[in-house]
């Protein structure tokens, strides 16, 4: 099960200690660094249920929150793109003087 899928049921989380899930289960459940600390880390949990539920009941990052978000920076994105355009290629054509043989 997903850590999204547990949130969005009230499961705590076991999840693997790695930025990109430690961004979004970070205070949900317990991060398991390898699996010699899947025991431990499960055993922790189990004895701290009641805590880990209380916080996964209240997980903020629902289907509806997380496209809601999605949605507002693709707006942001597409009211902006000619300022976002134009700044990439500044950048490109600094990184062009820079970088010999970069195709900026």
């Amino acid at each position: 099960m997903s850590a999204a899928a547990a949130g969005l049921v009230g499961l705590p989380f076991l999840y693997r200690d790695e930025p990109l899930l430690a961004e979004y289960c970070a205070g949900y459940g317990e991060a398991v660094a390898d699996a010699d600390a899947l025991g431990p880390c499960l055993r922790a949990m189990m004895k701290n249920y009641l805590m880990w539920s209380e916080r996964a009941a209240a997980y903020p990052h629902s289907a509806r929150a997380t496209t809601r978000a999605y949605l507002a920076l693709v707006d942001r994105l597409v009211a902006n793109a000619e300022a976002i355009t134009a700044a990439r290629r500044s950048w490109r054509r600094r990184l062009a003087r820079l970088v010999p043989g970069f195709g900026g």
